[in-house]
């Protein structure tokens, strides 16, 4: 089954900015993922994997789907260098998959914020009620544009991690 042309050119572009925020770990060791320009700043390993529960999570949640994402979990980094693109691999699958059970024809329909965490928050978080959005489609932009900020945010990061290891 071919996909809307809509929900595809979503799907390609948020697949896209997942494969960036990856690509920023490409050829770093484990000191080098987790390490943080500022004490309470984010690594490319926490980038990654909150990028991946985020978009994720919002993807399942929006196809119907039951999402156990554990937002506070990501911020703990639990992949390494070595695990990484398979991780990433299998979420991509998944969030591929789930663009095919979604109703284009239901994209402008009112749709309840994706839950972002199944327990309480410890690490602040924006809400995504904040930026306004109230349909699917709103959610799926929304998550576009939060991945593509975390893509520019992975490849600054990325490049102190270079210079660093250059000084």
């Amino acid at each position: 089954m071919s996909l809307d042309p809509e929900l595809e050119s979503i799907r390609r572009r948020l697949l896209r900015d997942v494969d960036r925020v990856a690509e920023a770990l490409d050829g770093l060791d484990d000191e080098q993922i987790a390490w943080k320009p500022l004490e309470q700043g984010s690594s490319l390993i926490v980038l990654v994997t909150h990028v991946v529960g985020s978009a994720q999570g919002t993807v399942l949640q929006l196809a119907g789907e039951v999402s156990l994402r554990d937002r506070d979990t990501e911020f703990l980094a639990p992949w390494t260098a070595r695990s990484v693109q398979g991780e990433v691999a299998a979420a991509k699958a998944r969030i591929s998959a789930a663009f095919e059970r979604l109703d284009p024809v239901t994209l402008g329909a009112k749709h309840a914020a994706p839950r972002i965490s199944v327990g309480p928050l410890t690490v602040p978080a924006v809400s995504t009620l904040s930026a306004g959005a109230t349909t699917a489609r709103d959610f799926l932009l929304q998550t576009i544009a939060h991945t593509a900020e975390h893509a520019g945010h992975a490849e600054l990061t990325r490049d102190l991690v270079r210079a660093r290891g250059t000084s």
